[in-house]
């Protein structure tokens, strides 16, 4: 897990919340913005319908240290940095909660978008053996606009306690911008195993042109990226962002900690667009 890095957001949820479809909206950034959620302890104002946070919780599942979600056509996706660390450690096991909370654990498989050239942080398995009693979310193929409402929802651990449980949490937020076409970020590194992010930069029409020459490494580039509001902790690498009618729209990739726009690590992440994704698998 890269130190200064994503994670995702997460939890199966049982929500005490009592709000209407036609109250779905987020609530400004002195209420919930920047916050993680635990189930059993949710905003009294909580701006999603409680059944559609079960449902989209229900394939948010655990991978390692990190998250990913189980999709429709029997697809597993996440973060392409997770599957580099998976694959290192000989991991295909993932890990879901059905609505009793009993764990139920899935083999998955590689297939030609695990690792891919695409300059996206994103990773597809095919799932090979288990059973999933949960509804597979759904990509959303249209465009995303900035201020839309979203979601997160993933597994959340604190690296400061090794006995720390497995914990699904949620954050509700906004898009930052979604109007990135074109542009990338570019993660600088002087690091190899454990890689941490010394910098990241905006450029356009992408990294391959970067002086590198302070930094050992380029671990990898994001281009087009989803910029929300919302923060990422330790273990939501890999986590689905939702729109409000629960399809999604972006998967966890990193946390904007050093760059020069000057966004704030705690409420702003960077997302990989399913729109791409969606477009990758169009042959599958």
């Amino acid at each position: 897990m890269r130190t200064t890095w994503l994670l995702a957001f997460g939890f199966l949820f049982q929500c005490a919340c009592v709000v209407s479809r036609a109250q779905s909206h987020v609530a400004g950034p002195d209420s919930i913005l920047g916050k993680f959620y635990a189930l059993n302890d949710l905003p009294s104002d909580c701006p999603i319908n409680p059944s559609l946070l079960n449902r989209s919780a229900a394939g948010v599942a655990k991978f390692g240290g990190a998250s990913g979600v189980i999709i429709e056509g029997g697809f597993f996706i996440t973060a392409r940095h997770v599957a580099e660390s998976a694959k290192k450690r000989n991991r295909n096991k993932i890990r879901v909660q059905n609505a009793a909370g009993d764990w139920q654990e899935l083999t998955i498989t590689e297939t030609d978008l695990t690792f891919h050239s695409l300059p996206y942080d994103f990773a597809v398995y095919r799932i090979s053996g288990g059973r999933f009693d949960g509804i597979p979310a759904r990509l959303r193929t249209t465009p995303v606009e900035s201020n839309e409402a979203v979601f997160g929802i993933g597994f959340v651990w604190d690296p400061n306690k090794k006995d720390t449980p497995d914990q699904k949490k949620t954050v509700f937020g906004k898009i930052a911008d979604a109007n990135t076409s074109g542009q990338s970020f570019c993660e600088y590194t002087n690091e190899d195993d454990v890689a941490v992010i010394e910098d990241w930069k905006l450029e356009e029409p992408g990294c391959a042109n970067t002086d590198y020459s302070k930094f050992k490494y380029r671990a990898r580039e994001e281009r087009d990226p989803l910029l929300t509001m919302t923060p990422m902790s330790f273990g939501m690498s890999g986590s689905p962002l939702f729109d409000k009618d629960g399809l999604i729209i972006g998967i966890g990739s990193n946390v904007l900690s050093s760059t020069p726009l000057r966004y704030d690590p705690l409420k702003f992440a960077v997302y990989v667009k399913t729109g791409n994704i969606a477009k990758s698998l169009g042959g599958h």
